[in-house]
């Protein structure tokens, strides 16, 4: 009897898990200016492109970055604008400037990043799936050596 509980506990909880990751879809996106704002079910980040050789990711709505925190990656007397380029299909975004590309996938919300078409790291989970893991915005990556 204590296995057949067992079994039906650990089944519950394996469709519980299954259901909210079915769950999570990606809603919109959005550009404004050089940000690239991605809305998911699980949350929302900012995609802004500082430069053509960089890119700074900051969550929304997450409790580790307040909305009024300063960015230690932007320089207020930046004036350089790089040419972007924003493509939706089907299953990701790529947003990229002349030398930099970022894509997202939109059901994993997973961030891949690529130089000169040629990859340099991915986020093993998705981006919003790390946040629970996350310390002071530093997440796991997985670098294409």
């Amino acid at each position: 009897m204590r296995f057949v509980s067992f079994v039906f506990v650990v089944l519950f909880a394996a469709t519980l898990s299954f259901d909210a990751i079915a769950n999570k879809t990606y809603v919109s996106h959005s550009l404004n200016g050089h940000t690239l704002t991605v809305v998911h079910s699980e949350g929302k980040i900012d995609i802004t492109a500082l430069h053509d050789n960089a890119f700074e990711i900051r969550p929304l709505a997450n409790p580790f970055v307040r909305a009024d925190f300063p960015s230690f990656a932007k320089d207020p007397k930046q004036n350089y604008r790089p040419k972007l380029k924003v493509i939706n299909s089907k299953s990701s975004l790529a947003f990229s400037t002349n030398t930099l590309k970022v894509t997202i996938d939109k059901a994993s919300m997973q961030l891949s990043y690529f130089k000169n078409e040629q990859h340099l790291l991915s986020e093993e989970s998705g981006f919003l799936a790390l946040m629970r893991c996350k310390v002071f915005g530093l997440s796991w990556m997985k670098l294409n050596a």
